[in-house]
């Protein structure tokens, strides 16, 4: 909101950088104690700041480069290589290393680091230590200016755990003396010469020239720092002030300067360019102030709880505690000083703790504590207004102050702030000074701890001794696992809390195991392998301790498995079938099949055989002799490799070989072959030659067997010659018969296709009816009022989900029965609608005084501000005040104050009003004349008006209307709508936020010229646009909708696959192109049907996903399903007779994929578990419940919904589905969508609309009106209408107008009212409200607020107005370049608005802008 008073800037004439002003902020100490511990951990990074080092300080580092490098012959990565930068050189020394907190020259590390150090000198060359690691650290690698360590560290795991921290105490930066100029840099821990070095340093300080250093200042405070003091009662003394400082250069040079200034109790003043330092100390006053040199009176404010304290506690480093954060305390509990504060403070404990990170003495640290706390209960702190000759003064300066009023003679104060004002005049801010409290306290020296008798915690009690024991367990699948039992005896240390038991085949590569237990079984280990063992003891700290070792050799399964049952040998065409059962040991893993051509011969493996334990196995030994004997013996094996003995033999005899033709007459037996529908034909013709070999067959007969699907008929002719060559005519061919055909096809499987149908609707519908399914054209027609996909738009949207089926692969299934409908996803809620705007108003206070007001004289009681009727709830506004002009002919007095609120009311509270203005005087009447004529007329009134510039913006507006414009009061507008820089005096149409400045116009003119940018107010948002929550705050679309997709997988098999025998290959579906990446599946399984004789098996799974594409895992997988098989041709019969006819081919298999459904509320791992019947003619289970809660249907509900898939194949009508085994692993299929965060969510769901901007709350105006006639009172005026653009009445009475009556000659007096008019609504109904007329005085010409003849004053001498405060009157625009704002009694400059509490705070070196409490922008060090 708008400021409407006048705005006057402040020119800095002198600041200052203090300690002061970090007592003034909040202390964050325990930020600051972890700062402090900070320094001492090792970071890792090529981009983290290096620190400055002044004095001596324990730091850990930044480790800029590691790298490892393996041993010459030895093991991999024994050699650690660092480069740990610790500071900004060039350092004194570095000293002290640290390895995991223990010094290097501990006994544990003897032979295991190289370190060389560097100092940070600007020639300082490269280390050949790191170029050793051979990683890319060369000779020019030199950090000149930077101060590191280089370190080598050779592994040892009973030393180091992995990459430890190292420390190192660093004696910091050399700095220059100007107490010697020719003197070289060295080092110092003087806070006076490091400060200069701070701000001087080019690299990481401020980079001033010498020129910009006050050199006798700070050799002054140098040697202030240098006071040697005692620091308790016969105790050891030092100096009084030193830096021991780590400054992060990440930080700005404010904070840094802050933290030694607070070290040493420094002031920084910075005057007409030039830096200089001083110590707040006890000192003598430098300058004295009286009432010639005092422009205004004494402005005293007196202590409050934010400011005073009764105990502080500092935080500092303590190298007692290698540099850990402790605490100084003052004053101590139950010591006199503490008992005299609290019982000043009511008992009240009253704390600040404070940091100071520079500080590592107790001693200073106390004794800083002790003047902070004192100098915060010098209570008193007084604001003056004096002459240009206080900018010879510097912040921390002693001056005098005297003045009759509070009866002050030479009363000692310290300068805290200083600004000069634009008319030469400046503004001091002083704290009451007391030269006692600089004396040092000797009261109490540091108390220490003494050692106590706890061990060592870096020494650390190995465990006792480590047994082991090699034993076997039995997996679930009945797979001999082998393991090794380790057990230790408990380290007796009783810090140890946990222990790292490493174990090695090798002695060489351990693999860790921290446990805390003394025991532990490592399983599996490797049969007939030999481990090594060591356990470590491990303390609370994380130190280890030595180990202890042993070794193990492990054990496996050495038990043979059961034989193979029930062998049996069958012999067949050059071949033999061996049947056989596999053993019930649940380790089974084959079976290995061994041939002789003798029972008591040799026998050689010929096949190694798996499958199932306890399950029927085959092999058909093919490529044998004609009519021989053979042989056969089994040995079972298992997974640990053990074999059985074998088993008893078995033999066949494969069949005969052909009858060769009689001697002496070559013959051939020739087949031809025919595909026809039907017999009744007979083959004639055809040849054969002996010669070459050669069978011409009839016409229409072949050789071999022709392609086709129609029976297969062959004809046999012997052919016969003498000899061995000529050509054959045949004769009779034999009566064709028939030697194969195609058995009778299966039944047609299922063809079956579950898909869903989508509608959007505002509740739930009905079922869908009807819809069909085209297996043909795969076209959906979904039913009437639902469609194929989600439809857009925006109400919720539904799914039923269905199955069509059809016997075969074509048709159309339009018997379709639909799950019941249920919510899929839905839109998020619409966003709320944006903020309201900002309701503002003007609100006055009037009161009537004989006597002239204080400024302090203003409305005590909060009141309620209603918009709507721009009135108060109680007019009775508190210490004299109304909300109404009260009648009475004493001088009337105005205070203003605006409420603002988003809301229909405001709450108006004492601070709120501006400090009482006199709105009209009555005239003295003239002395009485010998003629009795009237005394002269007041001069005229000023009109005055509230006027506003408008802009907007998407981003803050900071400028001010730049252009000067005319205002007339008459009309209410400026000569131009444009005001410059963007602003008009038209609220502009958009959607940006809106800004507005005020200005007063005042004049006794009709019009007044408001000047551009120093007239007007800082901008201030009025009106934001209520913020889309993304898309004004929106509810979240519900999330993507799943997509899914069946997927299958094929493979061809002579033999029975086992349940386990899947796909093996992650592969990606694509859903738009149902295709996976690859075709191969892994294990043999493919995504297209494989060509072959085999047995054709299936598996099937469910791809599911929100996204394009989804991982399809081995576990997603069903169990393998035989799909179909192709009938074996019958074999031929024996030459010389016509072979029977082959055997039928085996029906096909009825096919389908089915799937359970289980919704859940959380993510499902279980499958069905009950094995259920599958009906192929009616697709459906014997029974729904298929077990874990999985049902054959879409469960109603609204929790996720889950599917597993399963194939059911059978030759015959049904098929028994297993549970579990032949389930697919459960995938989501569709998930209720749930209303997410604010806006960001789902991606396909629709933006919520926009939220509405606020409605424009309604208007209000205020004023007054003048009455044109003299004479005796009138009666209030009426009007018609008021036009809020102009603010001009309509129908308003005669003789009354908003232009005050023109005076001539003197003073005169005049009737005027007050008004108000408020709307109901945006241009609706009006409320007008007039006041009873009351009396007001004009002044014509020129005022001048001098004595005036008495006629402001009461008459007693020295009681004359001199000076009127312009911040203080309700007027017009001020023009601030001819306004004296005097008077100012605070150590700042503040901007308030009335009713929100947003202010802006302008100090000598600080511009504060606040919202309420909260600090939003700050801008610091302006100098």
């Amino acid at each position: 909101m708008a400021f409407p008073w006048l705005i006057v800037a402040l020119v800095a004439a002198s600041t200052a950088i203090s300690y002061v002003m970090t007592q003034k902020a909040q202390k964050k100490a325990k930020q600051a104690a972890d700062e402090m511990a900070g320094v001492l951990i090792n970071k890792e990074s090529n981009v983290e700041p290096i620190p400055v080092i002044y004095g001596v300080r324990r730091v850990g580092g930044v480790r800029v480069f590691v790298s490892t490098r393996d041993a010459s012959g030895g093991d991999p990565n024994e050699f650690l290589y660092i480069c740990l930068v610790l500071c900004e050189g060039e350092v004194q020394s570095i000293t002290n290393i640290h390895i995991d907190d223990k010094p290097i020259t501990d006994s544990r590390y003897n032979g295991l680091y190289d370190i060389n150090v560097h100092t940070g000198a600007d020639n300082q060359n490269y280390d050949p230590l790191l170029t050793q690691a051979n990683a890319g650290w060369t000779s020019a690698h030199r950090l000149r200016g930077v101060a590191y360590l280089a370190i080598k560290l050779k592994w040892d795991t009973d030393v180091f755990s992995g990459v430890p921290d190292i420390t190192a105490l660093v004696t910091g930066r050399k700095v220059y003396d100007p107490r010697s100029p020719s003197a070289a840099a060295a080092f110092s821990n003087n806070p006076a010469l490091c400060i200069r070095d701070y701000l001087t340093n080019n690299r990481y300080g401020k980079g001033l020239a010498s020129s910009k250093i006050d050199d006798v200042a700070f050799s002054a405070a140098a040697t202030d720092c240098d006071q040697s003091v005692l620091y308790y009662t016969n105790g050891t003394t030092g100096k009084i002030f030193e830096t021991n400082a780590v400054l992060q250069t990440d930080e700005t040079l404010f904070e840094n300067l802050q933290k030694i200034l607070m070290g040493c109790r420094g002031f920084l003043p910075y005057n007409q360019g030039v830096y200089s330092l001083k110590i707040d100390k006890s000192g003598n006053s430098v300058y004295a102030f009286t009432t010639d040199n005092m422009v205004n009176g004494v402005s005293i404010t007196g202590e409050s709880k934010e400011t005073k304290f009764n105990r502080i506690n500092v935080k500092f480093a303590n190298p007692a505690m290698d540099y850990q954060p402790d605490t100084a305390t003052w004053p101590d509990a139950d010591s006199s000083e503490e008992t005299a504060f609290l019982a000043a403070d009511n008992g009240t404990l009253l704390v600040s703790d404070i940091s100071l990170p520079t500080v590592t003495n107790y001693y200073a640290a106390r004794d800083l504590a002790r003047v902070i706390l004192l100098r915060s209960r010098n209570a008193l702190r007084v604001s003056i207004q004096t002459t240009s000759e206080a900018m010879q003064l510097s912040v921390g300066d002693v001056v005098t102050v005297n003045h009759p009023t509070p009866n002050w003679g030479n009363k000692p104060f310290q300068v805290e702030e200083l600004s000069l004002n634009y008319d030469g005049t400046c503004n001091l801010s002083l704290l009451e000074y007391d030269s006692s409290i600089y004396t040092y306290d000797l009261s109490a020296q540091e108390v220490t701890y003494p050692d106590t008798n706890l061990p060592d915690p870096f020494s650390v009690v190995p465990p006792g001794s480590l047994s082991t024991s090699a034993t076997t367990t039995v997996a679930l699948d009945g797979t001999i696992v082998p393991q090794i039992n380790v057990s230790w005896v408990a380290s007796t240390d009783s810090f140890v809390n946990q222990y790292d038991l490493q174990f090695s085949t090798d002695n060489s590569n351990f693999q860790s195991i921290i446990t805390d237990q003394t025991q532990y079984i490592v399983s599996p280990v490797i049969a007939g392998a030999t481990y090594y063992f060591k356990v470590f003891a491990i303390n609370a700290l994380g130190v280890r301790s030595t180990s202890v070792s042993a070794n193990q050799g492990s054990v496996g399964d050495t038990a043979a498995p059961a034989l193979p049952t029930t062998l049996s040998a069958h012999g067949g065409y050059k071949s033999i079938n061996l049947v056989w059962t596999n053993p019930s040991d649940k380790d089974f893993s084959n079976v290995e099949v061994y041939r002789s051509t003798s029972s008591s011969g040799t026998y050689a493996i010929v096949a190694t055989v798996g499958g199932g334990w306890g399950t029927k196995a085959e092999f058909l030994n093919g490529g044998l002799a004609d009519a021989t004997a053979y042989y056969f013996k089994f040995k079972s094996v298992d997974y640990s490799g053990n074999k059985s003995a074998f088993t008893s033999v078995v033999n066949a005899t494969t069949n005969a070989a052909a009858i060769d033709g009689t001697n002496g007459q070559s013959t051939f037996l020739a087949s031809i072959f025919k595909r026809d529908t039907s017999a009744g034909f007979t083959p004639s013709g055809g040849t054969f030659n002996f010669g070459t070999n050669t069978l011409t067959p009839p016409s229409g007969w072949y050789t071999t067997i022709p392609s086709g699907t129609n029976p297969v008929y062959v004809a046999n002719f012997l052919f016969a010659v003498s000899g061995d060559t000529g050509t054959v005519t045949a004769g009779n061919w034999s009566t064709p018969v028939i030697t194969s055909e195609n058995g009778d096809d299966g039944t047609n499987g299922l063809s079956t296709f579950v898909f869903s149908v989508y509608k959007r609707i505002a509740s739930t519908p009905s079922n869908p009816s009807g819809g069909s399914y085209n297996f043909g054209t795969n076209a959906i027609t979904p039913p009437t009022g639902w469609s194929a996909s989600p439809p857009t738009g925006t109400d919720p949207v539904y799914v039923s989900t269905t199955t069509a089926q059809i016997t075969g692969n074509t048709g159309v299934d339009s018997s379709l029965t639909w799950t019941n409908a249920v919510l899929l996803v839905k839109n998020g809620i619409n966003g709320d609608d944006g903020d309201d705007g900002v309701n503002t108003a003007p609100a006055y206070a009037y009161k009537r005084s004989s006597t002239a007001l204080a400024s302090t004289n203003k409305p005590t009681t909060t009141r309620t501000w209603t918009f709507a009727d721009a009135s108060f709830g109680n007019n009775d506004l508190g210490n004299g005040w109304t909300g109404d002009v009260p009648s009475g002919t004493d001088n009337l007095y105005i205070c203003a104050a605006v409420a603002s609120s988003t809301g229909a009311t405001d709450s108006v509270v004492a601070a709120d009003w501006s400090a009482p203005q006199v709105l009209g005087t009555k005239g003295n009447s003239g002395t009485d004349g010998t003629d009795g004529t009237d005394g002269t007329d007041g001069t005229d009134g000023y009109n005055t008006a509230v006027v506003y510039g408008y802009k907007r913006s998407t981003s803050a507006v900071s400028n001010k209307p730049s252009t000067t414009r005319t205002w007339t009061f008459s009309t209410g507008v400026f000569n131009n709508n444009d005001l410059g820089n963007g602003f008009t005096a038209a609220i502009p149409n958009g959607t940006a936020e809106l800004y507005a400045c005020t200005a007063v116009a005042a004049s006794q003119n009709s019009t007044d010229s408001v000047t551009g940018t120093s007239d007007w107010s800082s901008p201030q948002l009025i009106a934001a646009k209520g913020t889309d929550g993304t898309n004004g705050i929106n509810g979240s679309n519900g999330d993507d909708g799943t997509n899914t997709a069946p997927v299958y997988a094929y493979k061809r098999s002579a033999s029975a696959l086992a349940s386990s025998n899947k796909p093996t290959t992650t592969r990606t579906w694509t859903f738009e192109t149902a295709t996976f990446n690859n075709s191969d599946l892994g294990n043999s399984w493919t995504s297209t049907v494989p060509t072959g004789s085999n047995d054709l098996y299936i598996c099937a799974a469910v791809a599911s996903s929100t996204g394009g594409t989804d991982s399809v895992v081995a576990a997603d997988w069903s169990s393998p399903q035989v799909l179909g098989t192709e009938g074996t041709n019958g074999t031929n019969g024996t030459n010389g007779t016509n072979g029977t006819n082959g055997d039928d081919g085996v029906n096909g298999y009825n096919t389908a994929v089915i799937y359970g459904y289980k919704r859940s509320s959380s993510a499902v791992s279980n499958k069905p578990s009950t094995t259920r019947t599958w009906t192929f003619s009616s697709s459906t289970f014997n029974n729904n419940d298929l077990g874990n809660g999985f049902t054959g249907t879409i469960p109603s509900g609204t929790d996720e919904l889950y599917v597993c898939t399963a194939v059911a194949a059978s030759q015959s009508s049904t098929d028994s589905v297993t549970g579990t085994s032949d389930w697919s692993a459960a995938q989501l299929l569709a998930e209720k969508g749930t209303d997410g965060t604010d806006g960001t969510d789902g991606t396909d769901g629709t933006d919520g609309t926009d939220g509405t901007d606020g409605a424009a709350g309604p208007r209000n105006a205020q004023g007054f009106l003048y009455y044109s006639v003299s004479g005796s009172q009138p009666n209030a005026p009426t009007a018609t209408s008021f036009n809020f653009s102009t603010g001009a009445f309509s129908g308003l009475t005669t003789n009354w107008s908003r232009t005050p009556p023109a005076i001539t000659g003197g003073d005169a007096a005049y009737w005027a009212t007050s008004f108000t008019v408020v709307e109901a609504t945006l241009n609706g109904n009006q409320t007008k409200t007039f006041s009873t007329p009351f009396s007001s005085f004009a002044f014509n010409g020129l005022v001048t607020f001098s004595n005036l003849n008495n006629e402001l004053a009461d008459g007693t001498s020295g009681s004359e107005i001199t000076t009127i405060n312009g911040a203080r009157i309700q007027t017009g625009t001020l023009d601030v370049s001819q306004v004296n704002i005097s008077g100012t009694t605070q150590s700042n400059f503040n901007l308030q608005s009335a009713g929100s509490g947003s202010r802006m705070k302008i100090t000598n070196d600080t511009i504060e802008i606040y919202d309420g409490s909260v600090l939003r922008v700050k801008l610091g060090n302006l100098s």
